[in-house]
C-alpha cells in the first residue's frame, strides 16, 4: 500500500464527507426543478435497512461493505436534505404592496455610494396597523445622507417594498441573488429615508425574540467593533487601516476594489481572509507565552483547554468565517489528540471539519471561500508522503523547503479554481509570500499586544503607529511586486478545462507511484481532452453579430459586438465607463472581445455606423435616446427600427417617441 493509499484508509470520515458532498452539490444543481421533499423516500428506505441490519435478528457487522454503502447512502439524502431545506427557508413570495416592518440590525453598515447596505433580521411585518410576527432575514438599502447611521443591535421600524434577491441582467456576471441565498437572506427591501429607531422598550422586546444563536452573533459584531475602535490612531479612511482591520479582526468592509485587487494579483490575498495561518500564528504565541506550564503534567491540561478556548473565542469575535472555522476544528482536534498522546489523522480532522461546517451551513460547499480553504489544505496534507521523501534534514533549508512546499502546493491546487473565479493566474506568489507573511506575524502580534495594553495610552498609541507603518510597507512592497512583467496572467477557462485540469493532476500522482503503462495512457488522453477544451474555448468566431444592453443602475450602456471583431459601446455618459468594465470584463474576456470603442452620439466603423443616435448594425437600425433631441421632431410616417432604447430620465418621451419610431422592442433602462 502506498502512502497516498494509506491515508485515504486512515481517513474514515472522508468516506462519509464525500457523499455528503455529493448529495449537497447535487441538490444545489438541481434545487429549482426538484421538489423541496424528494430525499424523504430515500432517506426513509435507509434508515429502515439500517435498523433491520443493525438492530434486527440478521445483525451486520460495522465494517462490511453493506453498512459502508448504507452509511454512505444515508449521508447521500441527508445531504439533500440539509441543502433543500436550508435554501428553501430562504425563498419567500413577498407581497407587492409597501409593508412596515421591524428588526434588528445584525451586520456593519457597508457604504455603497450614496447609500448604506445592512442586515435585518425581521422580527415583525404587516401593514402599519397590525405587525405580525415572523423570523426572516433582509438586507436594508438606505440613504446616507440626513440620518444617523444605525448600529449593530440597534432596533428599526422600516418602511418599503421587500422583493425576492434578484441577478441584474448581464452575460456572466456575478450571481448575486445565489450569494444572498448562501448567506440566508431571503429579500432585498429599498427603504431611503423611511427608518426610524425604536423605543428602548420596543427594542428589548424585539430582541428577546431572538434565537440564543443570533444573540450571541450580534454580541460578536458589537465585540469586534469594540476591538476595532481601539485602532483610535488610525485613519478610518486609510488603506493601512482597511488591511490591518481585515488581517486582524476580519473586517473587510473598509477594504476597496484596488486593494483586492492587489492582493489577488500578487497572489496574497489569503491574508485577507482569516484562516489556519492567522489562527496558527496566535496559538503559536500563546504556546510561546505558556511554554513552561506545557512542561509539567499538571498543568498542561488546563493550557491545552485555554488554547481551545482562545481559538473559539477569536473565531467567535471575528465573525465565524468558513476559513476560521475549519482552522480552529482542526487545531481542537490536534489539541485533543496531543492531550491523549495520540497521533492523529490530518485529512480526517478535515473530513471532520467539512462535515461539521455542512450539517449546519450546507449552502457553505458553493462559497469560493470554503471550495479554497478545503482544496488547499487536502492538497497540502494529500502530498505530504512526496515531499516528505525529498524533504531536506538540515533544519534551515528544511524550514525554507516547508515555506515553498506549502505556497506552491496550495497555489497549484487552487489555480485553475482561481482562474475560473477570479480570472487571475499570480505568478509572483512566492516573492509577495515572502514579506507578507512575516508582516502577518508582526501585525497579528501587535494587534495581540495592542489589545491587551489599550489601558496604556502611550504603549497603545506607539502600537498603532508600529502596525500602521508595517500595513503601509506592506503595500508598498505588494505594488512592486504587481508591478513586475508578468507577475500575474488573466485566464478564463471553463469548467469543463477546469474538470480536466483536477483529473490531469489525479492521474499523474497516480503514475507517480504505479508507474503503469494504463496510467500513461489515461494521462494522454486526459491531456488531449485538456488541450481541446483550450483550443474550443479560444477558437476565432466563438461570438457572432450580438447588441447587449447591459443592466446597470444609472449607467446605461449598449455593446455592439461585430462576429468580425469590432466592438463598440454606445454609453449615455461616458466618465461612467469604469463602472461598464467591471461589469463586463468577464464576458470580455471568456469571448475574447477587444475593449470597445466608446461614443455617445457620432460613430463610423467599418460594420457599425451611428448618427445622432441612430445605429446601423447587421442591416437594422438601433435609436438610442439619452436627451431630448427628438422631442419636438415630427415625421410622416414611422421610422421603422428594431430597437429603441430609452434611458430611464428620459422615459417621459416614450409615447412621442412611439410616433416617431415604429419599435421591433422598447427597452427603459
Amino acid at each position: 500500500m502506498n502512502p497516498f493509499e494509506q491515508i485515504l484508509s486512515d481517513a474514515k470520515a472522508l468516506r462519509f464527507a464525500i457523499p455528503f458532498i455529493i448529495g449537497i452539490a447535487l441538490s444545489w444543481c438541481f434545487r429549482d426543478v426538484t421538489h423541496e421533499y424528494w430525499y424523504f423516500p430515500g432517506l426513509l428506505c435507509v434508515n429502515l435497512y439500517l435498523v433491520m441490519f443493525v438492530v434486527g435478528r440478521h445483525r451486520m457487522r460495522f465494517d462490511s461493505v453493506s453498512f459502508g454503502v448504507l452509511a454512505m447512502l444515508f449521508f447521500f439524502f441527508l445531504g439533500s436534505a440539509l441543502l433543500m431545506r436550508s435554501y428553501h427557508q430562504t425563498v419567500v413570495q413577498w407581497p407587492a404592496q409597501r409593508q412596515c416592518f421591524q428588526g434588528i440590525v445584525t451586520s456593519s453598515l457597508r457604504m455603497k455610494g450614496k447609500t448604506n447596505v445592512f442586515d435585518v433580521q425581521l422580527l415583525a411585518i404587516g401593514n402599519g396597523k397590525k405587525l405580525k410576527r415572523t423570523s426572516r432575514h433582509v438586507q436594508v438599502t438606505m440613504l446616507a445622507e440626513r440620518i444617523t447611521p444605525p448600529a449593530v443591535g440597534d432596533a428599526l421600524l422600516l418602511y418599503g417594498v421587500i422583493s425576492a434577491p434578484k441577478n441584474n441582467d448581464n452575460p456572466l456576471s456575478f450571481d448575486y441573488a445565489s450569494w444572498l441565498h448562501r448567506k440566508g437572506v431571503s429579500g432585498t427591501v429599498y427603504v431611503g429615508t423611511n427608518v426610524r429607531k425604536c423605543s428602548a422598550e420596543a427594542q428589548r422586546q424585539l430582541y428577546q425574540r431572538l434565537s440564543w444563536w443570533q444573540r450571541i452573533n450580534i454580541q460578536a459584531q458589537k465585540s469586534r467593533q469594540a476591538l476595532l475602535s481601539r485602532y483610535e490612531s488610525i485613519d478610518r479612511t486609510s488603506r493601512e487601516y482597511a488591511v490591518v482591520a481585515a488581517l486582524t479582526l476580519g473586517d473587510k468592509y473598509s477594504l476597496t476594489r484596488d486593494i483586492r485587487t492587489l492582493f489577488s494579483e500578487t497572489g496574497a490575498s489569503h491574508v485577507l481572509a482569516l484562516s489556519g495561518l492567522h489562527l496558527g500564528i496566535l496559538v503559536s504565541v500563546l504556546l510561546f507565552l505558556l511554554r513552561p506550564f506545557m512542561r509539567k503534567s499538571s498543568t498542561r491540561k488546563g493550557v491545552v483547554v485555554a488554547c481551545i478556548m482562545f481559538i473559539w473565542l477569536f473565531a467567535w469575535m471575528t465573525g465565524l468565517s468558513v476559513s476560521l472555522v475549519r482552522a480552529a476544528i482542526m487545531y481542537t482536534l490536534a489539541l485533543l489528540f496531543y492531550l491523549r498522546n495520540v497521533q492523529g489523522v490530518p485529512i480526517n480532522h478535515l473530513a471532520i471539519a467539512a462535515l461539521v461546517i455542512l450539517f449546519f451551513q450546507p449552502m457553505a460547499l458553493m462559497d469560493i471561500s470554503f471550495q479554497l480553504s478545503f482544496l488547499s489544505v487536502f492538497a497540502i496534507l494529500f502530498f505530504q508522503p512526496m515531499y516528505a521523501s525529498i524533504r531536506p534534514q538540515d533544519r534551515r533549508w528544511a524550514w525554507i523547503a516547508d515555506f515553498v512546499y506549502v505556497a506552491v502546493v496550495a497555489q497549484i491546487a487552487t489555480a485553475p479554481l482561481v482562474a475560473y473565479s477570479f480570472h487571475i493566474v499570480p505568478l509572483t506568489f512566492l516573492l509577495s509570500n515572502v514579506i507578507v507573511i512575516p508582516c502577518s506575524y508582526l501585525l497579528l502580534g501587535g494587534s495581540l499586544c495592542l489589545f491587551v495594553l489599550s489601558s496604556v495610552p502611550l504603549v497603545s498609541q506607539w502600537l498603532c503607529h508600529a502596525m500602521m507603518y508595517i500595513a503601509r510597507w506592506m503595500l508598498a512592497y505588494l505594488e512592486k511586486i504587481d508591478a513586475l512583467p508578468l507577475s500575474f496572467v488573466e485566464a478564463y477557462p471553463s469548467w469543463v478545462t477546469v474538470v480536466l485540469c483536477y483529473c490531469l493532476t489525479i492521474l499523474c500522482v497516480m503514475l507517480w507511484y504505479r508507474r503503469s503503462r494504463n496510467a500513461v495512457a489515461e494521462i494522454m488522453i486526459v491531456f488531449a481532452l485538456l488541450a481541446g477544451s483550450i483550443i474550443y474555448q479560444h477558437r476565432p468566431g466563438k461570438i457572432s453579430n450580438q447588441v447587449i444592453c447591459y443592466d446597470i443602475p444609472s449607467c446605461p450602456a449598449v455593446h455592439f459586438i461585430a462576429s468580425e471583431g469590432e466592438s463598440a459601446l454606445w454609453m449615455a455618459d461616458s466618465t461612467q465607463y469604469n463602472r461598464v468594465c467591471a461589469v463586463a470584463k468577464t464576458f470580455w474576456g471568456s469571448y475574447q472581445i477587444d475593449e470597445p470603442r466608446v461614443f455617445t452620439k457620432d460613430y463610423a466603423g467599418p460594420h457599425i455606423h451611428s448618427q445622432r443616435g441612430i445605429v446601423i448594425f447587421n442591416g437594422k437600425r438601433y435609436v438610442l435616446v439619452s436627451d431630448d433631441e427628438w422631442d419636438k421632431k415630427t415625421v410622416d410616417k414611422p421610422l421603422a427600427v428594431e430597437m429603441l432604447y430609452i434611458t430611464a430620465k428620459n422615459r417621459w418621451q416614450q409615447e412621442r417617441l412611439t410616433q416617431l419610431f415604429r419599435p421591433h422592442e422598447i427597452i427603459v433602462r
